[in-house]
């Protein structure tokens, strides 16, 4: 798949030929673009420096596997770039952190 942005931000996914928004997809595949997205929008304004990441339930909408691997990934992206403050209501989340081996510090309300 290719993600397009134009100048107002807006987005849209090309798979298979065929050009289509996020309103059309599933709730997990437009949150991933989204995701990717402010992932994108970070690298470019922040180039070089540290900066803090503060993701709301971004996975909620993600199957187990699919979340482990965004997590995987947006992990990836900002190792050593600064602070991820990842904000949940699901267990399986600090569970996904534990087996996927990533330091991390839960609180839990």
């Amino acid at each position: 798949e290719t993600l397009f942005v134009d100048t107002s931000l807006a987005i849209r996914a090309q798979a298979s030929g065929q050009t289509v928004s996020p309103d059309l997809l599933s709730g997990g595949t437009a949150d991933v673009m989204y995701l990717a997205l402010r992932l994108g929008l970070i690298e470019n304004l922040m180039g070089g420096h540290e900066f803090p990441v503060v993701l709301d339930d971004s996975f909620a909408q993600l199957d187990d596997d699919r979340a482990a691997r965004m997590l995987e990934a947006v992990v990836q992206a900002l190792l050593g770039r600064g602070q991820l403050l990842l904000f949940s209501c699901q267990t399986r989340t600090s569970a996904m952190l534990q087996a996927l081996d990533i330091p991390h510090h839960a609180i839990v309300l």
